[in-house]
């Protein structure tokens, strides 16, 4: 679990199969609760920053990696203000630039520490040292 249920987008069961897997290592780990980070990529990015709003408080900070929130209100960036952001997209994924560049108007005027990158001619790659700069910004924060 939860890669077994199915492509639901990390919504609804796909979220109850993530917060079960983080009641069991919460139940058999002991974590850093000032060290806790959410990062995706691609449809994992979007369910990322939608997952993120579940437990907003849990999250020292979160990484999008090809991925925005469709339609986000105001009520649901606003869940983020006290939980950093960095964003990061290939100049080649053309539905992302403006979804993106919206997105982060509505981080900042609700007053959330946004970061963006458009990486320049990438379109949608997971690997690269894109991925390794946004994984190590999540390591440098902490509650």
């Amino acid at each position: 679990l939860p890669w077994g249920r199915g492509d639901k987008g990390y919504r609804n069961i796909a979220e109850t199969d993530i917060i079960e897997v983080l009641a069991d290592v919460d139940g058999q780990f002991k974590t850093d609760p000032k060290r806790q980070y959410l990062y995706g990529f691609s449809m994992g990015a979007a369910g990322t920053l939608r997952f993120a709003q579940l437990d907003i408080d849990r999250w020292t900070a979160v990484g999008a990696y090809s991925g925005s929130l469709r339609n986000p209100t105001p009520e649901e960036v606003a869940k983020f203000k006290d939980t950093p952001v960095w964003l990061t997209w290939g100049a080649l994924e053309t539905r992302l630039v403006n979804a993106n560049a919206e997105l982060i108007k509505m981080f900042e005027e609700a007053g959330v520490e946004v970061k963006a990158t458009q990486v320049e001619g990438v379109g949608h790659r997971y690997l690269g040292e894109y991925q390794k700069d946004l994984l190590d910004w999540l390591l440098t924060k902490s509650k």
